[in-house]
Parts: C-alpha cells; sequence; structure tokens
C-alpha cells in the first residue's frame, strides 16, 4: 500500500513539475540577449495571415498588444485567437502545422488562427517553428513591464481580458463577427464544426 502512495506521489510531482504551469514563471523578456531580440520586431498588417518564410535567418516573431487583436477581431469574421505557450511539450504545443491545416481547410468561410507566444523564449519558439514547418505569421505579447509586469501568468490574464473583457483561462479564444463564442483548452476540426453549427442556428 506504502510503495503504491509512494508511485502515485511521484507521478503526480512529475506532471506537475514538468507542466507548463510550473516552467516558465516570468516572459523572459529581459533576459534576451541582443542577438535574441533582432527576432522580434513591430507588428505589420502586411504579414497577417500571410505565408511567411520563418527559416532562421529571416524568422520574425511580430510584437502585439491588446488594441491590435481587437481591432482583428472586428475586421475578420472569424478569428481563433491560441495563447500559446513554446516550451509546452504537448502535441498541440509543438505541432503548429496543425493551426495552418485548419486554417485552410476553413479557408472559403474566412477561418484565422492568430497564435500568440506568451512568453519571448526565443530558442523554443525557434525549436517549434523548425520541427512543425510553420509558414504563417507568429507573434507575442508586446512586452509591457509597466502595465503587465513580467510573472506571464499576470501578463496573459490581463492581456486576454483587455480583449474579452473577461476573466477568462484557456488556451483557445473563438471570435466571430467579434463575439467570443467558444473558450476552452481544446480545439479541433470536430469542435470547429460543432461551434459553428451551433452558431448559424
Amino acid at each position: 500500500m506504502k510503495k503504491l502512495y509512494k508511485i502515485q506521489i511521484k507521478i503526480i510531482l512529475t506532471l506537475l513539475f514538468s507542466s507548463c504551469i510550473v516552467q516558465g514563471l516570468n516572459t523572459n523578456y529581459n533576459k534576451l540577449s541582443d542577438e535574441d531580440l533582432r527576432y522580434f520586431v513591430s507588428y505589420n498588417s502586411n504579414n497577417l495571415f500571410k505565408n511567411v518564410d520563418n527559416s532562421l535567418q529571416n524568422l520574425k516573431i511580430e510584437e502585439i498588444n491588446s488594441s491590435l487583436i481587437k481591432q482583428i477581431i472586428k475586421e475578420n469574421k472569424y478569428v481563433c485567437l491560441y495563447s500559446w505557450v513554446p516550451f509546452c511539450n504537448s502535441i498541440k504545443c509543438e505541432n503548429l502545422k496543425f493551426y495552418s491545416n485548419i486554417e485552410k481547410k476553413y479557408s472559403q468561410i474566412g477561418f484565422h488562427f492568430l497564435i500568440i507566444s506568451e512568453t519571448y523564449d526565443i530558442d523554443d519558439i525557434k525549436l517549434s517553428i523548425m520541427t512543425s514547418g510553420y509558414d504563417k505569421q507568429l507573434y507575442v505579447i508586446k512586452h509591457e513591464e509597466r502595465k503587465y509586469g513580467n510573472n506571464r501568468k499576470n501578463v496573459v490574464s490581463k492581456f486576454i481580458k483587455e480583449i474579452t473583457g473577461e476573466e477568462l483561462q484557456s488556451d483557445y479564444y473563438f471570435f466571430c463577427d467579434s463575439k467570443l463564442i467558444y473558450h476552452g483548452i481544446d480545439i479541433s476540426e470536430s469542435i470547429i464544426d460543432s461551434i459553428l453549427i451551433e452558431n448559424n442556428k
């Protein structure tokens, strides 16, 4: 009985300390070197929802704020915001190509993903892009220390509240005609189909 209890405790601790909650407590903007900083640039509307060259020599992560997000949501019928954790090891975090494939499937109705990194962990960002072959523009929550601080959880919480007007803790935020119609920790083609069917009743 004691042995089983110890095994259960070990499993729980392993899951806990390998989770996104424990890792990456800060946005890590202040840890960037001058070399790292060159990867981060201001938002450019010309790259929105376009295929871009994400090769290492041309990779640029665009900094974006909540006002710009709200404008994008207003101007596009369907937008799904993904609050992405670069160092997360789950399939949904690592396989960024999954999102561009879904976007292609629903392109006729004007569906788009906006993948926004919660941190400035450039090594993890580069690894995810290189391994997945993601070819869309990636974004990061713009560093505004006086406004948000550096704690990742606080930054994301305030950022999402500015966009939705609510205190929500999800990974995905699905908007239709500027209205939030779904938020949750998972997204798939079946979930999107269900949302669209329900929304068009």
